[in-house]
This record gives structure tokens, C-alpha cells and sequence, in this order.
């Protein structure tokens, strides 16, 4: 039996706790190894943004949270909340995530910018450090557009200027 396990396609830290990448595996063999790799590396819940076999994640004993945003779209803003709500509590169960969509670029960036304008982090700073992680991230004006409004959408909690 083949032991090596490989990580999904560009496969990226935000920081210590929250990754990005793209889908984790279409074909059942593909996703089962990537699912142990990413066990392995200590991912505890995957925020899909495109679709993924809910049992086979299920049955690697890793938490999921399905957001369906359209590829190169935007997410609705309310589930975008409840999806941030539900990355936040597993953070604080001591949890590392992983946001994942088709290829780890537009979907992916875009909720991970959205997260750290939910941080405090300004809407171009957060644009700028997902695309320092991830080179090509948030791919569409729409996707930089959605960032800046989620700033003004949570105002309490972006309280830091740019810098």
C-alpha cells in the first residue's frame, strides 16, 4: 500500500490555524488520501466553497461546512457570515481549517479576505496578505468589490487603518 500522502492542489497557510486550496480530490481514491493528508497536517473542519463528497469527509473524521458560491462569483453575504461564525468557533475549539474551492484562487481568497476584514484587518491589507499567500487570489473585481463591502458590512470590527 502506497503511503505517501499528498496535500490538495495549491495548498497554502494564511497563518498557523487557517489554509487555502483548491479542491481536495474529485475522484473517491484522490479525495480519500487527500482527507488523510490533511488530517495528517491537523485540519479539523473544511469550509467547502465547491462541492465536495460530504460522507468521505465525514468518514476521515474532519468537520465540513458547505458554502456554494457560483466559480468566479461571490458568496451571499449572510451565509458568508454563518460560514466566518462556524470557522470562529472551530478556531476557538483549537481547530485548523481549510478553505477550499475549485482551483484555491477567487472563491478561496475571497473568504479568506473576509475573514481577516472579520480580524480588523482593512479590506486592502486583507486583499494584499491572502494575495502574498496565494499569488493570483481573488481573481474578479466583483470578488475585491465583495472584500471592501464586507468592511463596511461588519464596521465594529474593522477598527485598524491601513498601514
Amino acid at each position: 500500500m502506497n503511503e505517501k500522502r499528498s496535500l490538495p492542489p495549491n495548498f497554502f497557510w494564511l497563518d498557523g490555524a487557517v489554509a487555502g486550496s483548491g479542491h481536495p480530490g474529485w475522484a473517491p481514491v484522490v479525495l480519500r488520501e487527500t482527507l488523510a493528508a490533511l488530517k495528517q497536517e491537523g485540519i479539523g473542519t473544511i469550509v467547502s466553497l465547491a462541492p465536495l463528497d460530504e460522507k468521505a469527509v465525514a468518514d476521515a473524521g474532519i468537520g465540513h461546512h458547505a458554502l456554494d458560491v457560483p466559480d468566479m462569483g461571490v458568496p451571499d453575504a449572510s451565509a458568508l457570515g454563518a460560514a466566518i461564525d462556524r470557522v470562529r468557533e472551530a478556531l476557538a475549539r483549537g481547530e485548523k481549517i481549510l478553505v477550499h474551492c475549485g482551483a484555491g484562487y477567487g472563491r478561496t481568497g475571497t473568504f479568506l479576505a473576509c475573514l481577516l476584514v472579520g480580524r480588523g484587518v482593512a479590506p486592502e491589507d486583507a486583499i494584499r496578505m491572502v494575495r502574498e499567500k496565494r499569488p493570483g487570489a481573488i481573481e474578479t473585481r466583483a470578488q475585491e468589490e465583495f472584500v471592501r463591502a464586507w468592511s463596511a458590512r461588519k464596521p465594529a470590527a474593522v477598527k485598524k487603518k491601513r498601514g
